[in-house]
């Protein structure tokens, strides 16, 4: 039974559903003994920090080496202690939400239990995300390790050799491109009014 809630919204506000927007929702969570807290800040997709961009594009890797990030990490692991927390954002699929694959990613190294809540109410297991992840990416042990006919034309030396990679540098590689495909990206506009880098 969930406890708290960790909002890792950059922007806890939404227009389409003002019942999620952060004022309704605290009131709402602690109408029914949930604990909520803002970690968008910290743990947010969309940081401040200009140093997490590249080419107007945030870049997870930038946004977890920063001491910010580090210390929204460390809030949720001891609050992990007391309550049984669900990480909130905007995305109903995990795979495709900054949670899971900026978040959960490091959070899971801590020895935390993740279990991510689907569409329908039932729970996945990180572990089994991770193998839907490397599986996405043509990256799971089946799809590794199956036969391949290049043709006349392939470069063998140019080709992916994962079958001799470990599954931790595969996940390493599958968080890496599907947080690539995901990062927010500062249009021209917003780049242009707020100062954010673009090239």
């Amino acid at each position: 039974e969930i406890t708290a809630v960790a909002d890792v919204r950059s922007h806890p506000y939404s227009r389409y559903l003002p019942h999620f927007s952060q004022a309704p929702l605290k009131a709402e969570l602690l109408s029914a003994g949930i604990r909520y807290v803002f970690l968008g800040k910290e743990l947010g997709a969309r940081p401040a920090d200009l140093s997490c961009y590249v080419g107007g594009k945030a870049l997870y890797e930038k946004i977890a080496a920063t001491d910010l990030f580090s210390a929204g990490l460390k809030r949720v692991i001891q609050g992990a202690e007391t309550y049984q927390i669900a990480l909130m954002c905007a995305e109903k699929d995990p795979i495709t939400c900054h949670r899971t694959i900026l978040v959960c990613q490091h959070l899971v190294k801590s020895g935390l239990e993740i279990n991510h809540i689907l569409n329908d109410g039932s729970l996945e297991s990180h572990q089994d995300l991770e193998e839907r992840l490397l599986s996405s990416h043509g990256l799971s042990d089946s799809q590794i390790n199956q036969p391949k006919q290049l043709s006349l034309f392939d470069d063998p030396t140019s080709m992916d050799n994962w079958e001799n990679c470990s599954r931790e540098d595969r996940l390493k590689e599958v968080y890496h491109r599907q947080g690539d495909t995901i990062a927010y990206q500062v249009s021209s506009q917003q780049s242009a009014v707020s100062g954010q880098p673009n090239a």
